[in-house]
């Protein structure tokens, strides 16, 4: 059985920075949090999916995954990998993998070609990754102000199409 938590997060997304952002989600999120315990098809049952014509309750699943897999025993070590399959339901998911200390933060897209083109999602991995970019340089300002664009479709959207 699947179960879910629910939270309608009422925070001001355009605060000072994205750290003053995510310090309030957490203050409302432990405010305000309570566990549902009800079931997804029960969910999608009440809110009528199927009269409007939709198969899934979320079109972009998002997972975290951040743990210590620096694992070793006398005479050899062992490697923590990402388990991916091709049993994926939503049209997009978005995977930030952190397994290894000494290593970089993997970070994995998978989209359903029936919903989205190639194209396009290779445009939102290059949005995503200027965001994760920027947070991870230390961006301290506006959330409206995190870079969507690279230095290069940036000056194709400037300089390019407007020449």
């Amino acid at each position: 059985m699947i179960r879910l938590n629910f939270l309608i997060l009422d925070v001001n997304m355009f605060l000072s920075s994205f750290q003053s952002l995510l310090i309030a989600v957490a203050k409302v999120s432990l405010r305000c949090f309570r566990p549902q315990r009800v079931p997804i098809a029960e969910i999608t049952r009440g809110v009528g999916l199927s009269r409007a014509g939709r198969k899934r309750l979320f079109d972009v699943s998002l997972s975290i995954e951040g743990f210590d897999g620096d694992i070793s025993f006398p005479g050899f070590e062992i490697e923590a990998l990402a388990m991916n399959s091709d049993a994926e339901q939503a049209p997009l998911a978005v995977a930030v993998r952190d397994y290894h200390d000494a290593r970089d933060v993997v970070f994995d897209l998978k989209f359903r070609e029936a919903s989205l083109s190639i194209e396009r999602a290779q445009a939102l991995k290059n949005g995503l990754s200027c965001v994760f970019d920027a947070l991870v340089r230390g961006f301290s300002g506006p959330i409206d102000q995190l870079p969507l664009l690279n230095a290069a479709e940036r000056t194709q959207l400037l300089e390019g199409f407007n020449a």
